[in-house]
């Protein structure tokens, strides 16, 4: 209703997909003027019993329901195909197609009217769609907005590489895929050359910025475990770990293992690793629970 703002009383009709299509939404749009069709969704409000019914229909059967100027149609063909309208009645127009099986190598159905002007005037959104679903970024996600974000950039991609084939005289234009391959190289090597850039960057090398500060010493050099020396006695030594004596609300835990170069007792499994490679180790302590 938005997008059809400042059009109304003009005699347009509008074009879409089961995504938007329904029958309220048409209705409305009828009373401003416009005149509309689309495929639809059966579980919408308002499609009509007869065209839900699940009973078996035979090729190119057609069911249809009008109801206050309203076509709801559903029609047969290798699956079944369920129309709505405000422009349209159940009129059906006979239709050439290839088919091996016939004679020539063509047939003539009968096909309905309403589904052969949505297909000349969806066609564009379709091929774009159809171009998408080839290479498009399948990874599953619950999260909405990643779904958004990625057949924003198939989108983009497919854009481009319509543009690219019109503004290309060349007999030798790159395939849909190979032009998406092209794309993916120049995008990596424009971002090679700004990474190398920055390490070139005398402003951002290490030791170079007043404001600098070296990682701690425990991060950096060699480290490795060893057996803690035994006590005067002969005893295994029992020393506190460095890290898990500082973890708030931790029992005591003690270890017989301690790092070779920054002499501190150390549990070898997670202690070690954490004290070593992380800036505030203890944060990825998990408390102890009894």
């Amino acid at each position: 209703m938005k997008l059809a703002e400042g059009l109304e009383h003009r005699g347009h009709h509008l074009y879409c997909d089961n995504f938007y299509s329904s029958p309220d939404l048409f209705v409305d749009l009828r009373r401003l003027g416009f005149g509309a069709c689309g495929t639809v969704r059966l579980n919408r409000q308002g499609i009509p019993k007869r065209i839900k019914c699940p009973s078996p229909m035979s090729k190119g059967e057609v069911r249809s329901v009008t109801k206050k100027g309203l076509l709801s149609l559903k029609w047969m063909d290798k699956r079944a195909v369920t129309m709505i309208s405000t422009i349209h009645d159940n009129s059906m127009v006979p239709i050439q197609r290839r088919s091996r099986f016939a004679e020539g190598g063509h047939e003539v159905i009968s096909k309905p009217q309403c589904i052969v002007e949505y297909n000349r005037h969806m066609g564009g959104v379709d091929l774009s769609d159809q171009m998408i679903s080839y290479y498009s970024f399948s990874h599953r996600t619950v999260k909405w907005w990643k779904r958004v974000f990625f057949h924003l950039i198939d989108t983009t991609i497919v854009n481009a590489y319509i543009l690219y084939s019109q503004s290309t005289q060349s007999s030798r234009k790159l395939t849909h895929v190979n032009f998406r391959i092209e794309l993916a190289k120049g995008l990596l090597q424009q971002a090679g050359e700004e990474i190398e850039a920055l390490s070139t960057d005398p402003r951002l090398q290490s030791g170079t910025r007043s404001d600098a500060i070296p990682p701690p010493l425990r991060m950096v050099g060699r480290h490795f475990p060893e057996k803690a020396p035994p006590t005067p006695s002969g005893r295994p030594a029992q020393l506190e770990c460095a890290l898990c004596s500082r973890k708030k609300g931790r029992c005591r835990v003690t270890t017989t293992y301690r790092c070779k170069t920054c002499v501190k007792a150390l549990c070898i499994v997670p202690c070690f690793e954490l004290y070593h490679t992380f800036i505030e180790p203890t944060r990825h302590l998990q408390p102890i629970t009894n």
